[in-house]
């Protein structure tokens, strides 16, 4: 046997002084009561003992249910929360490519918001980075409200230029620090292109953390330039370099793909219809309800015996009192 609670037994102690209280105050009430005559008082006298056997049995009852007793093993469900995913979103300018219709960015945002509606009731938070990056949402089960963070993501949420995976991975790292699902994983959703700091390093650090990296890359080999467009949302023309060339930008799936294979993760190249994803819902469906049937034993709670236990002397006191005052009666 063992004891979930054991310093709940120092409530153990107040049984010797209920125990004098009790006497005490019966002692003083069979006294006023003696002068009703002998046998009244002798009767009382009797109830009395039942009433304190009663009262301090299920005090005992109540104190050992207090610590929490244990004996015996059941066997129960695991408790899962299934997958956490950080997704880790660039909205870098070259996001803003159209060589994947309707754009790059726009075209992760609506498989984010799939990823969300498909695996209702995980856990999901979301990092945005560009030339920095920064959790936007913490991990949660709300699905709509992470579709609401998803929605409003847009390139123009970070002002600086360049693209650093390194630090979106770091932070999305971080933000699973404290998720206790079996499967954590970081979702980089990116045209690959990297100016800043080593996400190869950042993903070795993940690997050693237990979490893995699955990539999503936006974008054709290609490429194509950036579009500017004017309050309308219509095409003016393209982003322009220092020299007034077009920048042209391109899918660098190798990153991706190193990135995602140091973690043992997976990459899928998307395209405008969305197979790449499809092929990575799958992956994380099968591993979802590979955890969800896990067992554990554990040792069987026995306070319930003790509660009802003292319930049955309270109320066998009570049902006692009550024939005592009917015979009186």
């Amino acid at each position: 046997m063992s004891l979930g609670n054991p310093s709940a037994l120092y409530l153990l102690l107040l049984v010797p002084v209920a125990m004098i209280v009790f006497y005490w105050r019966e002692r003083v009430r069979l006294h006023r009561l003696h002068v009703l005559g002998t046998g009244f008082g002798a009767r009382a006298k009797s109830f009395t003992g039942f009433a304190a056997i009663g009262w301090l049995g299920a005090l005992v009852c109540l104190v050992v249910g207090l610590a929490q007793p244990r004996w015996g093993v059941e066997v129960v469900p695991l408790a899962t929360q299934g997958i956490a995913i950080v997704a880790v979103l660039d909205v870098s300018l070259s996001m803003d490519a159209d060589d994947v219709q309707p754009s790059r960015l726009e075209r992760a945002k609506l498989d984010l918001r799939r990823v969300i509606r498909d695996l209702t009731g995980n856990e999901f938070a979301l990092v945005v980075f560009a030339d920095s990056a920064m959790l936007q949402l913490p991990l949660t089960t709300d699905a709509q409200s992470a579709e609401l963070f998803v929605q409003n993501a847009s390139t123009a949420m970070l002002s600086g230029q360049g693209t650093n995976i390194e630090a979106a991975l770091q932070i999305g790292l971080s933000a699973l620090s404290n998720s206790i699902a079996p499967k954590r994983i970081l979702l980089l959703l990116s045209d690959g292109e990297n100016q800043m700091g080593s996400p190869l390093m950042a993903a070795g650090a993940a690997k050693a953390a237990g979490v893995r990296v699955d990539a999503l890359g936006y974008g054709t080999v290609a490429g194509s330039g950036i579009p500017l467009r004017d309050e309308n949302g219509n095409r003016v023309g393209y982003k322009e370099d220092r020299s007034g060339a077009v920048v042209h930008t391109v899918l660098d799936e190798h990153s991706l793909q190193a990135i995602a294979t140091t973690t043992n993760g997976i990459f899928e190249r998307v395209e405008s219809d969305g197979r790449g994803l499809e092929r990575l819902l799958e992956t994380w469906r099968t591993e979802q309800s590979a955890t969800s049937g896990e067992t554990q034993t554990r040792p069987r709670e026995q306070f319930p015996l003790f509660i009802a236990v003292a319930l049955v002397l309270m109320s066998a006191e009570r049902v006692a009192l009550m024939g005592r005052r009917r015979s009186a009666a």
